[in-house]
C-alpha cells in the first residue's frame, strides 16, 4: 500500500487510488493524533486553521437543536469568532456565544447579534453619532 503522511506529518495514511485496505491500527492512531491534538488546542499550544474552526463551530451550533441557525452567521479569525445576525431573545444570543465558547479552539468571540429594530453593537455609536449631528444641525 502506498503510504502518505497526513498535514502534520505524523501518521501515515492510504493514498487514493490504493487497491489494499487500510491497516486497523491506523485508525485507532489517527483517533490518539485528534485527542492529543485536542489537549494541545484546550492548552493553547496549537491552533487550528480558520476553516477547520469555522467547520468545527458550526457542527457544533448545527448540533443543537435548541439554537436557531438561519439568522446567524460566523467568521472566524485567527481563532476569533465573530457572530452576526438577528436573534428573537437576549437569552438566544448568550447561547449562541457560550456555546462557541466551548468550541476546542475558539480563543475569543466577537458577539455582533442583536435583536430585531436594534442596531448591531458594532453600528451603535455611528448611529448615535449620525443622530446627535443631525440634533445639532440647525434647520434639522
Amino acid at each position: 500500500m502506498a503510504k502518505n503522511h497526513t498535514q502534520h506529518g505524523e501518521f501515515p495514511v492510504e493514498t487514493p487510488g490504493s487497491s489494499q485496505a487500510a491497516d486497523p491500527s491506523l485508525a485507532v492512531s489517527q483517533h490518539a493524533h485528534a485527542a492529543y491534538v485536542d489537549r494541545l488546542e484546550e492548552a493553547g499550544q496549537f491552533r487550528v486553521d480558520d476553516e477547520t474552526l469555522t467547520q468545527r463551530v458550526e457542527s457544533e451550533i448545527y448540533r443543537d437543536a435548541a439554537l436557531p441557525k438561519g439568522p446567524v452567521t460566523l467568521h472566524a479569525q485567527d481563532g476569533v469568532v465573530t457572530l452576526r445576525g438577528v436573534l428573537e431573545r437576549n437569552e438566544q444570543m448568550r447561547a449562541f456565544e457560550e456555546a462557541v465558547r466551548n468550541v476546542p479552539g475558539v480563543r475569543d468571540v466577537q458577539n455582533l447579534l442583536h435583536l430585531p429594530d436594534t442596531a448591531a453593537p458594532n453600528k451603535r455609536a455611528a448611529l448615535d453619532a449620525s443622530e446627535k449631528a443631525e440634533e445639532s444641525t440647525p434647520g434639522a
